[in-house]
């Protein structure tokens, strides 16, 4: 199938339902295809590099001072060598910028609400497919295939929005049982001490555990999606542990 025709295919119509959708596991012959499709936005200029240090090489083969055949090409190497990172990294990033963004984040975070994928895979290839017609839709840089399937969706979830936020809850906690034991001698230590005070700075440890600074506007949303993540992970634990279903149903 042609690379236009298979682009169509994955962006679909802006009514498509779940049932037409089609993730890239389902379109390219071997998962290196698809990455270099999917890469291809770093690829293009990476490959015009490569020619124009080959270029400089042969050229340098051409010369007839034999220190330019030694000096130029170690010098092209490594200059394009660099060049070559610094381009890797730049349209890294600004691909992966045109990911992150608010319309972005917040349509994937509802969409993860809105689906509630456990810890089967089914519900994370209707999110992948969702989001990469919608990716694509705000970025022709982000390609179609910017989820290879259920699986690479559900890994993108757990490495940015998941572990930062248990990493964060765990952080809380540690910090909170610290507060509270940290509380609980000094009352005991300065149990003679005025009533008024103590419930003063009682009120006032209160205060500082339950108050938590936002990480950034979209926190709460994100935390809304990471729970009913976790509640439906749950759930399909309990049903495998229980013997009523299995992960390959």
């Amino acid at each position: 199938m042609e690379l236009k025709g298979v682009e169509e295919h994955l962006i679909g119509e802006s009514h498509a339902s779940d049932e037409d959708l089609r993730l890239p596991c389902d379109m390219f012959r071997s998962r290196l295809q698809y990455e270099m499709v999917r890469h291809r936005v770093d690829l293009i200029p990476l490959g015009l590099e490569l020619a124009v240090i080959a270029f400089l090489i042969y050229m340098a083969f051409q010369a007839d001072n034999e220190d330019d055949r030694i000096v130029i090409p170690i010098l092209a190497i490594l200059f394009g060598s660099a060049v070559m990172l610094l381009t890797g990294a730049i349209t890294y990033h600004v691909v992966h910028g045109r990911v992150a963004t608010l319309a972005n984040k917040l349509t994937f975070m509802k969409e993860i609400a809105m689906v509630k994928p456990g810890i089967e895979m089914r519900e994370w290839d209707v999110i992948a497919a969702r989001m990469n017609r919608v990716l694509y839709n705000s970025s022709p840089l982000v390609t179609p295939y910017f989820f290879y399937d259920g699986e690479s969706c559900y890994s993108y979830f757990a490495s940015t929005y998941l572990k930062p936020y248990l990493k964060r809850k765990d952080s809380n906690d540690t910090n909170n049982t610290s507060r509270t034991n940290g509380t609980n001698a000094t009352n005991g230590t300065n149990a003679t001490n005025d009533t008024t005070d103590t419930n003063g700075t009682n009120d006032a440890n209160s205060t500082n555990a339950t108050y938590k600074p936002p990480i950034d506007v979209l926190q709460p949303f994100i935390d809304q999606a990471i729970e009913a993540y976790e509640g439906r992970a749950n759930e399909d634990w309990q049903r495998v542990m229980n013997g009523s279903s299995s992960l390959e149903n």
